[in-house]
């Protein structure tokens, strides 16, 4: 059985005598298929080996059993694709197993794994054996004896062994690394990995350098006589009058009627140069991690992003210039340092801690609590001013103008004011040892439920008037030059107290 097809064209050649069709295999719909309605249905989170497992079942294809490397890699919902195709998909699925997608004679999706290919190990014929050393076979291969190969053309280096494997979003992501060596091969923009902790990039790239760190071969190309037997992802070995040469058929094609022409292609290069082995498919993320950095001779930057949680973080470096920016949502605050200026940017700014400044200019300040060893006001104006705890070892203001002034509380050791004009003035406690007022003036009518003072000094102005339910006097009260004070008599045996001059 050469394989299961389905014809594409059927056109007849000029003659009648023969037709010419053109027929592929199930891979050609999987390639060309849109699966993003499919995708959209999906429940997740999933495994990968669900994952394709329903992918397959969509596309209309079997699969051959084999359990993959990363077969229970959690796979979330990470792209909103309008449109996705089913090469995208099978594609990611591949590369993140280090393998190959095939459709096999049976017309099942083969996940091909190239094996190990040992080298065999034979005695030179000028030498003892040693007692621990047995001849061996080569291991992982195809022999394609003198009498099979008609041609072979191959490298003069051999491709060798992958030491290094990274997982990235983008150039320049971080992503993870797997392997210490300097043969890298990348792995980028697969979308089945976006928005992946560190730890989980680690294990997957871990395990996919397990699988494509053993291979190892020599670039040929080679024409044989046609063996059905043999497909692709083999290894083959051919003695040539020079070179033994091991490689894999990683292209073949199968050729003629009676007398049967292979062609096996394998291409490769000694060492890695750190092209791209991605999908390279643009398409909307729901979930991205990445962490890029770029570095020219102009400018250094940094650029984490989040996709998920619309964070993003931008570090920038240029000669004389320094910007830091973090936005999440619609919120931005950013840091600019120039050799002039440092510019701070954000909806809100929390310093703590000790803070000190030579000099600041404050357009709008709100302070919860004002504690100061000495504070000085010029000129204070204000239309309003409530003030709920002021304390302060010594208070001085040379002027205070103010429609309302309001205190809840003013407590000091000595509280002086030059001069103090106001249409009101409340205020609940006013307490001080000592209190000097140069001027008094009412121009209406005092009235208090109670007075109480040792001395009431100075001048005293008001009208004749003096409305007053209750006052105690412990000395005297001077009023209007004549000596005011509580006086009693007995009057037929009744005790009378009356508020009168001396006697």
């Amino acid at each position: 059985m050469m394989g299961v097809y389905k014809v594409d064209s059927d056109v007849p050649t000029a003659d009648r005598r023969c037709r010419d069709i053109v027929a592929y295999d199930a891979m050609y719909d999987i390639l060309n298929a849109e699966v993003s309605g499919w995708y959209n249905s999906l429940t997740f989170p999933m495994t990968l080996r669900q994952f394709r497992d329903s992918f397959c079942a969509y596309v209309g294809v079997e699969q051959e059993e084999i359990t993959l490397v990363n077969d229970d890699m959690v796979v979330e919902k990470t792209i909103d694709p309008g449109e996705l195709p089913g090469k995208t998909v099978i594609e990611s699925i591949c590369e993140i197993n280090g393998c190959f997608g095939h459709i096999g004679r049976n017309g099942k999706l083969q996940y091909v794994v190239l094996e190990q290919m040992i080298e065999g190990l034979y005695p030179a014929d000028d030498l003892y054996p040693a007692d621990d050393l047995y001849p061996a076979d080569p291991v992982g291969t195809t022999e394609v004896s003198k009498s099979n190969y008609i041609s072979c053309q191959y490298e003069d280096f051999v491709c060798q062994h992958i030491t290094k494997l990274q997982i990235r979003q983008e150039e320049n992501d971080i992503g993870a690394i797997s392997g210490t060596g300097n043969n890298g091969y990348i792995i980028e923009d697969n979308f089945l990995v976006y928005g992946k902790s560190a730890t989980d990039l680690q294990t997957i790239a871990d395990r996919v350098l397990r699988v494509i760190g053993v291979v190892w071969y020599r670039p040929a190309q080679v024409e044989a006589r046609g063996n059905p037997c043999l497909e692709v992802g083999d290894g083959i070995l051919l003695h040539t009058t020079r070179e033994t040469i091991y490689t894999y058929i990683l292209q073949r094609t199968l050729k003629g009627i009676q007398a049967l022409r292979d062609s096996y292609t394998a291409e490769g290069e000694e060492y890695r140069t750190g092209q791209v082995n991605g999908i390279m498919k643009s398409i909307i993320q729901l979930k991205g991690k990445s962490n890029v950095l770029t570095r020219t001779v102009e400018e250094t930057r940094l650029e984490m992003k989040d996709i998920e949680n619309d964070l993003s973080t931008e570090i920038k470096v240029v000669a004389g210039e320094v910007e830091l920016k973090v936005s999440k949502d619609n919120l931005i605050a950013e840091i600019n340092l120039t050799p002039d200026k440092a510019l701070i940017k954000a909806e809100r700014i929390d310093l703590v801690g000790l803070v000190n400044a030579d000099e600041m200019v404050i357009k709008y300040a709100t302070i919860e609590t004002l504690n100061t060893t000495k504070l000085e006001l010029n000129n204070l104006i204000a239309t309003k001013a409530t003030i709920d705890s002021l304390n302060a070892v010594s208070g001085r203001v040379g002027s205070l103008e103010a429609d309302h002034v309001t205190t809840s509380d003013l407590s000091a050791v000595s509280a002086r004011l030059s001069n103090v004009e106001a249409n009101y003035i409340s205020a609940s406690t006013v307490k001080a040892d000592y209190m000097e007022v140069s001027n008094w003036t009412s121009s209406g009518v005092i009235k208090a439920d109670r007075i109480s003072a040792a001395t009431i000094i100075n001048k005293l102005s008001s009208v004749d008037l003096v409305s007053v339910r209750a006052m105690g006097v412990s000395g005297y009260m001077n009023y209007k030059g004549t000596v005011v004070a509580w006086r009693t008599k007995t009057i037929s045996g009744t005790v009378i107290t009356y508020l009168g001059p001396e006697d």
